[in-house]
């Protein structure tokens, strides 16, 4: 039973990531709030990376993380410019999205790759 859970908690993931990395979609989301973060994965060992990220919570897609092109330098800008809200147009990933309120009872939350202002 062990090595089933352990198989489908490296693969699935791994799968989902590829899904996505092949299927990209546009959502169109209203911006509540967004602020900058420091993200980042630490192994087993303790050995890890760091990386600056933007989380925006929107009010009809949940919560996005973007991390594509956010740099230590940018990440504050960039959150202010979404955290003044508006309707955005975000580049997600189709499978995530699709299973999205899955992901956040594990804590995972859909990665968006670009955005664009609509209004």
């Amino acid at each position: 039973m062990l090595l089933i859970i352990g198989l489908v908690a490296l693969v699935l993931p791994a799968f989902l990531n590829w899904y996505d990395g092949q299927h990209q979609i546009k959502v169109e989301c209203s911006v509540g709030a967004a602020r900058s973060l420091s993200g980042g994965s630490v192994t087993r060992t303790g050995l890890g990376s760091s990386s600056a990220e933007v989380e925006i919570t929107t009010k009809n897609c949940g919560k996005l993380l973007l991390r594509e092109g956010v740099t230590d330098q940018n990440a504050g800008s960039t959150a202010r410019q979404l955290d003044a809200g508006g309707t955005y147009r975000f580049e997600v990933g189709q499978g995530s999205y699709s299973v999205r309120e899955l992901l956040r009872l594990i804590g995972r939350d859909v990665t968006t790759t670009g955005f664009r202002k609509i209004s």
